[in-house]
């Protein structure tokens, strides 16, 4: 029983390592000059905001092999370093999908910003549409099946869907049938958008967001923080629901 043990957990830190491995981020610059209050909030800022109403913070990038690359494990991995500085938000930089070498990069900028720009960012943001993701899987071949509104549909990786919610209606989404898990998003004024992951990769809604670390949750459907949501969209392709 223990040379098992042992084998099991040699096994798990060698995939530990070889993930480790698969993801190299940089901090190509970081400004460690300021202090700046802890925030939960990591929220992607659109070009609506200028760079000067913001504190810079640091440029990271991360690279990562297309086998098994997945957006999400770069987003984590810069976040969890931006946070060691109390960035609060960030732009997309750059995003680099290089076929020939099998590999991904994704580049950051990220800011500390006041509460009145994140207000103010908040009121540009997409009112009652919802985003469905399969994974953020770059070069999976899987495919997911759910039900939307009691019709069943699939999405594919690498692809998502855009649903918009209307007045006096609501979105109900299931995957896994009966004993699975149902998701039903109201219309309400002024609501943000929902970013939602059928695909198992998105941190779970009951995580502690503050410590900028990764928190998989494998259940049915999850909610996916909005900056993620943001790059996702950004990179991947966008389908009808078959």
């Amino acid at each position: 029983m223990r040379s098992l043990y042992r084998f099991t957990l040699l096994a798990l830190l060698a995939v530990i390592s070889q993930t480790a491995r698969s993801q190299k981020l940089t901090i190509l610059q970081e400004d460690e000059s300021r202090k700046h209050p802890k925030s939960a909030e990591f929220e992607l800022l659109t070009d609506a905001i200028a760079d000067s109403s913001v504190t810079f913070v640091g440029s990271y990038r991360c690279n990562m092999k297309a086998e098994g690359g997945a957006i999400s494990k770069m987003y984590y991995k810069i976040r969890q370093q931006a946070k060691k500085q109390n960035a609060n938000s960030f732009k997309i930089t750059e995003m680099v999908i290089n076929d020939t070498v099998k590999e991904y990069t994704l580049t950051l900028t990220a800011y500390y910003a006041s509460d009145s720009i994140l207000y103010y960012q908040d009121k540009l943001r997409e009112k009652n549409v919802v985003y469905v993701f399969a994974s953020d899987k770059l070069n999976g071949k899987s495919d997911y099946s759910f039900k939307l509104n009691n019709e069943k549909k699939k999405i594919k990786d690498g692809q998502f869907i855009k649903l918009y919610n209307k007045p006096g209606e609501t979105i109900k989404i299931n995957k896994g049938g009966f004993t699975g898990m149902t998701v039903m998003i109201d219309y309400e004024a002024d609501k943000n958008a929902r970013f939602l992951d059928l695909g198992g990769f998105a941190m779970s809604p009951y995580s502690n967001m503050n410590t900028g670390g990764i928190a998989i949750n494998t259940g049915k459907v999850n909610y996916v923080e909005r900056g993620l949501g943001a790059i996702i969209t950004a990179v991947l392709k966008y389908s009808e629901p078959e």
